[in-house]
């Protein structure tokens, strides 16, 4: 009996995008408001306060101001650009702010998706999305909700989507993607929800490469399948731990998942060209309205850069036209029970 509805399923495909586009560090200028240079003064201030910044020289903290202009600059010039379209997006400093484009690209998965396969594509009947219209759902499968959010969704009351969680310096990516997945499904499979082991995936879900270098979607699905996976309690996670490769401890940990299944709106693309990847969960859809009246269908992702990037560690992304590729090579799970 199949336990975990498609519908539900294809709401939390894994999804990678290429999200550095062409952010060298040509892209930017250093430039100052001569007028008002006491405003990026500040705001680097405020930033290293927010985000407890303690540099050890001098030498440092020019060459982490310097890079905190280029993104301030970008973050005025995106600003401005969506404000002149007409787009609801609204662009801040976060905590990378102060990084380089390579300190950044690092923490980014350099391993391309594959080519998507039959068995990569996740199937799209629906039987039910929770208690809303159920009748009239299953009557007429091909028609779909304008909105649902699994943030939502209660399995004998708790949430089945988890807390977002930080890969901190890792480029797991990909490892958080799927274990955000695994979360869902087991939820809604068992009826309790149970935080999973990004760092098992990160350890043991590669072919020998450490997992911090990146990694492949479809593999991390076929390790769940094939060994299942533990807890985050059993097996938590060191943003180190994975920078060398044989490090996988699985044989010391309980499976929470038993092995072979038992049981503001980005919308403008500037990723081409760029060999970064980077992965996250889609947990529910929507369409929103900009200052203009036009209509923006969108995914909800949920990212592993801790809860104080984004929107609370989620972003929403334009929908229906493969932004940064994201719609190119989804991956999908689903826990079935004899």
């Amino acid at each position: 009996m199949i336990v975990f509805i498609f519908s539900f399923l294809y709401l939390v495909t894994v999804i990678q995008a290429n999200l550095l586009g062409n952010f060298t560090p040509e892209f930017f200028d250093i430039n100052i408001d001569r007028n008002h240079p006491e405003k990026i003064y500040k705001a680097f201030e405020e930033f290293t306060i927010k985000y407890k910044r303690n540099y050890k020289d001098l030498a440092e903290r020019k060459l982490r101001f310097n890079n905190f202009v280029k993104s301030f600059n970008k973050v005025d010039k995106l600003n401005s650009d969506a404000e002149k379209a007409g787009y609801d997006t609204s662009f801040g400093i976060n905590k990378f702010s102060d990084w380089s484009s390579t300190e950044f690209s690092s923490a980014l998965s350099h391993v391309p998706p594959p080519p998507p396969s039959v068995d990569d594509v996740p199937r799209l009947n629906i039987t039910i999305y929770g208690k809303v219209n159920e009748t009239r759902f299953k009557r007429k499968s091909t028609r779909y909700p304008d909105s649902f959010d699994l943030r939502d969704i209660k399995k004998n009351g708790r949430y089945i989507v988890g807390e977002v969680k930080s890969q901190g310096n890792c480029a797991c990516c990909w490892g958080f993607a799927v274990t955000a997945v695994m979360e869902t499904v087991n939820a809604v499979s068992t009826g309790k929800f149970t935080s999973l082991s990004d760092q098992e995936i990160c350890d043991c879900g590669t072919e020998g490469t450490p997992g911090c270098s990146g990694g492949n979607l479809p593999m991390g699905i076929k390790y769940v399948r094939q060994y299942g996976l533990s807890s985050d309690n059993e097996y938590p996670f060191d943003e180190n731990r994975a920078k060398k490769s044989r490090k996988c401890r699985v044989k010391s940990t309980t499976r929470i998942i038993p092995p072979e299944y038992n049981g503001g709106v980005i919308v403008i693309d500037d990723c081409y060209n760029a060999a970064e990847w980077h992965a996250g969960a889609i947990v529910g859809y929507g369409t929103t309205e900009d200052r203009r009246g036009r209509l923006h269908n969108y995914w909800i992702i949920k990212n592993s850069w801790d809860d104080d990037w984004g929107e609370n560690g989620y972003v929403r992304i334009k929908r229906n036209v493969d932004w940064c590729a994201i719609e190119e090579s989804p991956v999908t799970a689903d826990m079935s029970s004899a």
